[in-house]
């Protein structure tokens, strides 16, 4: 006996406007064993992936799919990042003088830069996935 699917795509009511959005995220393209992949870059559909004989019908078969995550998300009363809201880069925080310093006695302990350091420990404390740390070049 088979089980039901909770969500059939027929049920998901994928609409242009879920392709059209679809249309919108970051992609790259490989070519990998002579079949061409897509992978959406949105950190949120990084799990993503479309493929095909060419590199055009590589990306088709990825838009068809994140449109399919972005009706399921909304059937689900989810959000998906929009695409071209990316978080990353310079974040100026006013930091009191004692936590700076233990901040940069502890990189320097641990031969790391202090952005390195900062992006470990608030990674660490928010439980998500720590960047790989980088030592610091001896000068």
């Amino acid at each position: 006996m088979q089980a039901k699917m909770p969500i059939v795509e027929a049920e998901l009511a994928v609409t242009d406007e879920h392709r059209a959005s679809a249309r919108r995220y970051p992609l790259a393209v490989t070519c990998e064993d002579d079949t061409w992949i897509a992978h959406c870059l949105e950190p949120d559909l990084r799990f993503v992936i479309g493929h095909g004989e060419t590199p055009a019908a590589a990306i088709e078969c990825l838009i068809d799919h994140v449109a399919g995550q972005l009706a399921l998300a909304e059937s689900l009363g989810s959000k998906v990042a929009e695409p071209g809201v990316s978080f990353g880069g310079p974040l100026s925080v006013r930091l009191p003088k004692s936590l700076h310093r233990t901040l940069v006695a502890r990189a320097e302990a641990e031969g790391l830069s202090l952005n390195a350091t900062v992006t470990y420990l608030l990674s660490q404390a928010l439980g998500t996935e720590a960047p790989a740390r980088r030592r610091v070049a001896s000068r």
